[in-house]
This record gives structure tokens, C-alpha cells and sequence, in this order.
């Protein structure tokens, strides 16, 4: 099928520059961004450019897709002690954060110590 669209010229300067960029025609660009959002069962996510400099600024990482996103979010879920990598859900790492600040400690002193505690409980010692 067939659609003719007038783009004000600043939107079609925009896509035919972000199309050049990845190396496709105007139109397949275009085509490939509706294909993009037609599925409804996605949830879009937008988010305003403010929003974007403060997450941005939060992940000290620019984002420039959903699954570099997810990633970024999976890196700072996860605690690294060594050699193993733990993953958590943010409830979990909320959880945590706030036992260490009760008990006057950040995350990382606060993990140091339970860490051992917990090895030398399932140990028996």
C-alpha cells in the first residue's frame, strides 16, 4: 500500500539525516520506525529531554536504545564481589541500601560484612 505524507521540513531534514546514518533511504527509515511502534502489546516509554539528561547523568551513560537501557539497568542491579556477579531486583538493592543506612553504613561496607557472616552461617560456623 501506498501513503504519500507532507512532513514539515525540519521533521524530514531530521529523519533523512537519522536514515543516512544507519545507511537506508528516507523511506525505508520511516517505514521501519512505524513498524516499530505498531505492536501495541510494547509499552513506548518517552521521556522528555530533561528526563533523558537526568537519567542519562544518573547511569553516567548516554542511552541510545531500549536494550542498552536494560543493560545499563542490569549492570547497576548488579553487585560485583569479585569474581561472582550478583543480580537484583531494585526492591532487592532498595532493601539493602536502606539496612545499611539504618545500621550507619553504605552498601558497599555493609555488604563486606554480611557477605562473610552469611558464608560462615551456611558453613556452620
Amino acid at each position: 500500500m501506498k501513503l504519500t505524507l507532507t512532513l514539515p521540513d525540519a521533521l524530514h531534514d531530521r529523519y533523512e539525516a537519522d536514515a543516512a546514518k544507519v545507511g537506508v533511504s528516507l523511506n525505508t527509515y520511516i517505514k521501519d520506525r512505524l513498524e516499530a511502534t505498531a505492536d501495541y502489546s510494547y509499552r513506548p516509554l518517552v521521556v522528555s529531554p530533561d528526563e533523558r539528561r537526568e537519567m542519562e547523568i544518573l547511569l553516567d551513560q548516554q542511552v541510545g536504545s531500549g536494550r542498552q537501557l536494560v543493560d545499563v539497568l542490569k549492570r547497576c542491579l548488579t553487585i560485583d564481589l569479585g569474581e561472582a556477579d550478583i543480580s537484583l531486583t531494585l526492591d532487592q538493592l532498595s532493601w539493602l541500601e536502606q539496612l545499611a543506612q539504618g545500621n550507619g553504613l553504605t552498601l558497599s561496607e555493609y555488604m563486606s560484612m554480611q557477605v562473610p557472616e552469611f558464608v560462615d552461617f551456611l558453613t556452620g560456623r
